[in-house]
């Protein structure tokens, strides 16, 4: 079943100088003020989606390099250098 692409109105208020810079790029890119308003919202939730996966990943990353070395300490130095050794790069 596909979601319908269904739209809302909103109504903003926003400073008078930002307005007349909206409608100067609306104009210059034959949009309207609206389309660009819409295209910032979307472009804006892309980032945060985006930040959050990276943060994600950035944990995921530290809690395994702290697995990590939670195991070399256990390990005698003598059998980590012969794991190393043993192991094709």
């Amino acid at each position: 079943m596909h979601k319908r692409n269904t739209r809302t109105d909103l109504h903003i208020t926003l400073p008078t100088e930002e307005v007349r810079h909206l409608d100067r790029m609306a104009r210059d890119l034959s949009r309207t003020r609206n389309d660009l308003v819409c295209e910032a919202v979307t472009a804006y939730r892309i980032v945060q989606k985006k930040t959050a996966v990276q943060a994600a990943m950035r944990a995921d990353a530290e809690a395994m390099a702290e697995d990590n070395r939670k195991i070399l300490r256990e390990f005698e130095p003598h059998a980590i250098d012969v794991l190393m050794r043993g192991t094709e790069w």
